[in-house]
């Protein structure tokens, strides 16, 4: 139950910009190898107020070490044994070969070969001490026009590989020249479309739960985690009179990346029906304790650095049905985003106006019409 990506955008000739801007994009689901009796999956996309046991967890299999990023696929016990290992000799091997993802390579061939049975996978990714880009893994390796030289690993690699393709083919997605924009706009996508697709239940549970992603930051040389995301998501259907009412989804999704441990918090939008759940991302080797953290005032006094919404359209002929967009400025969080907290449960929503202006952009965006509404209705069905 995984789904791991490595994408790298070239710099498309005659434009001033990087030569090649790295990314990972990892899912962060856990099957149990004995959940409890009656546990089914509890996910941040679905979960309910309801107390229940779960068949999964959320772990981080995007591992940051020292310069270097590395994704794994696999069993888990057998990818924490693996890390241990990798964590005390790469940082040397960082400093000391010129082509590090390569040792990460044979070292990943020797485990496998010594422990038997189903092998792990692992996709690499570092700058050499010499400045180049080196990489290490294999899985389904495919080549785009606009995110460059690919490869998926796990069993989400087929999903992967055909979302990435489909973003390349869509010029509205993908259209910056700047390969920064395109691979951050790249994750930002793949994350969006896997929980739309949670959200709405049409997606199997074989990788996903939260989709994290990492890039590398040039001017810092230094890999980073994806920012603290808010994902909101919302439904277009058809008013009868040619146009479209836009309505949100009682679910919102929030992100925090964090330092050792992350954190993903699922929540309602309908303060009529509240319910709230946060799930903690351990790294496999991560011994941080959430216990020195006070969930409930860092969510009181958290604000998002990005605001992931997600539209999808309920009509027949559309060519594609979900639509994404970021808000990223601090003039439109400021302008768009809602936060209150009634009985010390945090409410998520997009302002009234900022309602109309934004949906109206992106269903004129694929040719439809917006019917304005005067306040927020809340989609059940």
């Amino acid at each position: 139950m995984t789904g791991c990506l490595y994408a790298a955008p070239e710099r498309i000739e005659g434009t001033p910009s990087f030569g090649v801007f790295p990314i990972f994009v990892a899912d962060t689901l856990v099957t149990l190898h004995n959940p409890p009796a009656g546990a089914a999956p509890v996910i941040p996309a679905t979960a309910t107020s309801i107390s229940a046991p779960s068949t999964t967890r959320l772990r981080r299999k995007l591992h940051i070490i020292g310069d270097s990023v590395l994704a794994c696929a696999g069993d888990g016990q057998k990818i924490e044994y693996f890390l241990r290992q990798i964590e005390i000799e790469l940082p040397t091997k960082l400093r000391e070969l010129d082509a590090p993802m390569q040792w990460v390579a044979s070292v990943t061939d020797r485990f496998n070969d010594q422990r038997g049975g189903a092998p792990i996978e692992v996709l690499g990714c570092c700058r050499s001490r010499t400045g180049n880009l080196d990489t290490a893994g294999g899985g389904v390796r495919f080549t785009t026009k606009r995110f460059g030289q690919c490869a998926a690993i796990g069993s989400g690699s087929n999903d992967l590989m055909e979302l990435c393709l489909g973003f390349d083919q869509n010029a509205v997605l993908a259209p910056d020249l700047d390969p920064t924009n395109r691979a951050i706009g790249l994750a930002r996508a793949i994350s969006n479309s896997r929980l739309s697709m949670e959200v709405g239940q049409i997606a199997l549970n074989r990788w996903g739960g939260y989709v994290e992603w990492a890039y590398y930051d040039q001017p810092a040389q230094k890999w980073r985690r994806a920012p603290k995301t808010l994902h909101l998501f919302y439904v277009a259907r058809p008013s009868g009179d040619g146009r479209f009412v836009v309505e949100i989804l009682p679910r919102a999704v929030a992100y925090e990346p964090g330092e050792q441990m992350g954190r993903v918090l699922s929540l309602s939008t309908d303060p009529a029906n509240l319910m709230i759940m946060e799930f903690l991302l351990e790294g496999l080797t991560n011994t941080a304790s959430s216990q020195s953290v006070d969930s409930r005032a860092l969510w009181s006094a958290w604000k998002p650095e990005i605001c992931s919404v997600s539209l999808t359209v309920l009509a027949e002929g559309i060519a594609l049905n979900n639509w994404h967009r970021s808000l990223v400025t601090d003039t439109e969080l400021e302008k768009a985003i809602y936060k209150y907290d009634p009985g010390g449960e945090v409410i998520f929503g997009i302002n009234q106006p900022f309602h109309n202006e934004l949906f109206r952009e992106m269903l004129e965006m694929i040719g439809l019409k917006f019917k304005p509404m005067d306040k927020v209705y809340w989609n059940n069905s």
